[in-house]
């Protein structure tokens, strides 16, 4: 009789020392408390060095838009990112018929930033990027782009959009075989509580796996389905090297 106790409370010990870590996950996981600080909870609970960041902001402005425009949001947005002063003679400006084009690139802070202006047949868009030092604190880079858009977003009274895309770029260890990297995708999805929706592949190694979570709010819609979790993965054959990305909603070209 006695040894029968003694087994019920080990396995209630047991059984409350996992209910209790399971719990301690989930807290972890839901005091985060926006896009990015799940992103790097994901990210850092697989293997593998972070090598950077980038930061992808994006505005579309419809209406009569033009040059006088351009150099207004230019100038504002340069100005509130790092610039103490700013010259217009240092903005690359390409001239098209019905499509003018304005860039400007700096680094603030170890952080090198560039912004893009378009103005296509009276629409004008509107791009922040960031690529960021892997000893950056991106949420509040993030918060800064997030904030400047979402300012000139409110200023307007004409229709808009505004999209903000983050990825991480990890190396995962060399010594990782293929089927392995794929638990390291999976584990990361789990960790940030997302089901996975579609993937891809080639025989050159690489892969892709495209989820959603509902922790994550910054979502897209393709195809009649939610996306806002994109990891990719490249595989250098050179140096048989494994890269990650994780971003949030999707992977953008320009990273």
């Amino acid at each position: 009789m006695r040894k029968k106790y003694l087994l019920l409370s080990i396995l209630l010990v047991l059984l409350l020392s996992i209910s209790t870590a399971l719990i301690s996950v989930e807290q972890s996981r839901h005091n985060i408390q926006d896009e990015t600080g799940l992103l790097l909870y994901g990210a850092n609970s697989m293997d593998g060095d972070i090598l950077g960041y980038s930061i992808n902001g994006y505005l579309a402005i419809e209406g009569e838009n033009n040059k006088e425009d351009m150099a207004m949001y230019m100038k504002e947005i340069v100005s509130n990112l790092g610039l103490d002063t700013f010259d217009f003679d240092n903005v690359y400006i390409n001239d098209q018929e019905d499509n003018e084009y304005a860039s400007m690139d700096w680094y603030y802070q170890k952080n090198y930033y560039k912004t893009i202006l378009n103005l296509n047949d009276s629409k004008l868009y509107i791009s922040i990027a960031v690529d960021l030092a892997k000893d950056a604190k991106v949420n509040e880079i993030y918060d800064r782009v997030s904030k400047e858009l979402t300012k000139i977003e409110h200023t307007l009274d004409v229709e808009s959009s505004l999209v903000i895309n983050t990825a991480i770029y990890k190396e995962l260890p060399g010594e990782l075989t293929r089927n392995e990297v794929i638990e390291q995708i999976y584990l990361g999805f789990k960790n940030m509580g997302a089901k996975l929706v579609s993937d891809y592949s080639n025989e050159g190694g690489s892969m892709g796996f495209i989820g959603y979570s509902p922790l994550l709010k910054n979502t897209v819609n393709m195809n009649d389905k939610k996306y806002n979790l994109h990891m990719a993965v490249y595989y250098d054959e050179t140096i048989e090297q494994y890269y990650l990305t994780i971003a949030n909603p999707v992977i953008e070209s320009s990273y």
